[in-house]
């Protein structure tokens, strides 16, 4: 506890390039902590829900322009078909 805080900051500096991590700091209050977690995997499970959606929207616009292409291609075949028969 004798160092000065500029010899304290440059042994940390050392043993960051030596690649020793930091203590983790442990909360005071574990109650705040739990239902930080708990907070956090609702966010998270409402972003994955919600990227799931995007996923089935985006699907099933493939699948109505498909349909629409389809829908197109028998209209054009059908206007050949007349000029042909006309």
């Amino acid at each position: 506890m004798a160092w000065s805080r500029d010899e304290l900051m440059d042994k940390y500096a050392e043993l960051l390039v030596q690649g020793v991590e930091p203590a983790v700091v442990r909360s005071v209050y574990p109650e705040l902590e739990k239902a930080r977690m708990v907070q956090e995997k609702e966010l998270r499970e409402k972003e994955l829900a919600a990227e799931a959606t995007q996923r089935e929207m985006q699907r099933e616009l493939k699948v109505a322009k498909l349909k629409a292409d389809a829908a197109q291609r028998e209209l054009l075949e059908r206007v050949e078909l007349e000029k042909i028969s006309s």
